[in-house]
């Protein structure tokens, strides 16, 4: 966990190469006693992402050594870069020259016939005052030679293609916004992590949007209500869900194409179908269906599953729509869902929560819920339909549509079904 440095403090921070690694670019420097205390209360091995520098215990028999801790104990061989103030050591017959080079020369000379003369007169007299000048000036050529041109470095990302956001986009813009560099590689394992909470929150935030003015529920995004296929199993009854269900919405529908109408599967409660398994079991076409919650013995979160009755005598397609719980933007999964119309009420969401995140009211709502509306308006006229079927008097209990209490054999005609 320690390792010893010379005669010297690191400052700033420790950086570690992403490429290699994958993790943050930089470790940051933090409370040794802190860092004790993360050791023992949170033992952890993994890519270090803090450190601490404190001084060796010293018998007085050489000069004052330090060493540093790192949190997590590393758990590979790193190789990690570091800038350090030195002391620097005494001119001798094995170390000529001081520090500094040859346009610091006249200022070192400067320094040394001012500390002669206040050592002589017992006062500072004209060599302090040239050294003070010399000092100005060497003070002023450093400053020039470690001068940026540049206020920090921009991700060598590809070009874009379209108008739509990505994961890599969302961190540049929120991490400029609270105050960091917009390459994400030089920033510290706090700062990642306060832009990710804030692009984790914006997208919670968006998904499930606030009721807009005027209004009475809060609006439903149509790109969180996917199509999705159950291919049922001879003889099999219970079925998983996928990892992102949330619920079921609307029927559930047989595959097209069959020369049989089946009428869709009824979603009913879940006691409903344990009453009808226990009044009588047999294998047949599904008719009804049922949600219910999966035990869960492993905290991997609540998982669903659906219960067919009666239990399936054959492999049917089934179709439903249900609503989604969108997952985390990572590498793998580098663009939030709606695509390019929503990006900007994505974002405006994003930055709204850095703000909350770093204590401070925003000032962005007013922006945020324009878009909001703009982005409704744009969901709720790309899904609506152009037409809600025939206005026509359905008293007599019969509609075209309906196949609830039916099966219907498709007309043939000279060995063709229509």
């Amino acid at each position: 966990m320690g390792n010893s440095f010379e005669s010297s403090v690191a400052s700033g921070s420790l950086g570690t190469r992403t490429d290699v690694l994958g993790g943050p670019a930089r470790i940051s420097i933090v409370d040794e006693a802190s860092l004790r205390q993360l050791e023992q209360t949170a033992p952890k091995s993994d890519l270090p992402r803090y450190a601490a520098v404190r001084p060796k215990r010293s018998e007085g028999d050489g000069v004052q050594r330090w060493e540093v801790l790192f949190y997590p104990t590393p758990n590979d061989n790193r190789t990690l870069h570091y800038r350090y103030a030195v002391a620097p050591p005494p001119i001798s017959a094995d170390r000529k020259w001081p520090y500094g080079g040859k346009q610091h020369a006249e200022t070192i000379l400067q320094s040394c016939l001012a500390v002669a003369e206040e050592r002589e007169a017992k006062a500072q007299g004209p060599a302090t005052a040239r050294f003070m000048e010399r000092l100005a000036a060497s003070i002023q050529l450093d400053l020039m030679t470690a001068r940026n041109t540049e206020d920090g470095m921009w991700p060598l990302d590809q070009d874009p293609t379209d108008l739509s956001i990505d994961h890599n986009y969302l961190k540049r813009i929120v991490g400029r916004h609270i105050g960091v560099t917009a390459h994400p590689a030089s920033w510290t394992h706090k700062q990642a992590e306060e832009v990710n909470e804030a692009i984790r929150s914006g997208l919670r935030r968006f998904y499930t949007p606030p009721v807009l003015p005027g209004e009475r529920y809060a609006h439903e995004w149509s790109f969180l209500r996917p199509i999705e296929t159950l291919q049922t199993v001879n003889g099999v009854y219970t079925y998983d869900m996928p990892s992102d269900y949330a619920f079921i919405d609307g029927p559930m529908t047989y595959d097209p194409g069959s020369s049989i109408l089946y009428p869709p599967v009824q979603i009913v409660s879940e006691h409903k179908i344990r009453g009808r398994r226990q009044e009588m079991q047999y294998n047949s076409r599904p008719e009804m269906a049922a949600i219910r919650v999966k035990r869960d013995d492993n905290q991997d979160g609540t998982r669903w599953e659906i219960v067919l009755w009666p239990t399936p005598d054959d492999e049917y397609s089934l179709h439903y729509r249900y609503r989604t719980n969108p997952t985390l933007l990572s590498s793998g999964i580098a663009k939030p869902v709606g695509g390019m119309p929503h990006a900007q009420t994505v974002i405006e969401s994003c930055l709204i929560a850095a703000d909350e995140l770093m204590g401070s009211k925003s000032n962005r709502w007013d922006k945020y819920m324009e878009l909001l509306r703009a982005s409704v308006s744009h969901d709720r006229v790309a899904n609506a339909p152009e037409t809600l079927g025939r206005n026509r008097d359905a008293s007599d209990g019969y509609d075209e549509g309906d196949y609830r209490d039916r099966q219907a054999t498709l007309v043939t005609y000279n060995g063709e079904t229509f």
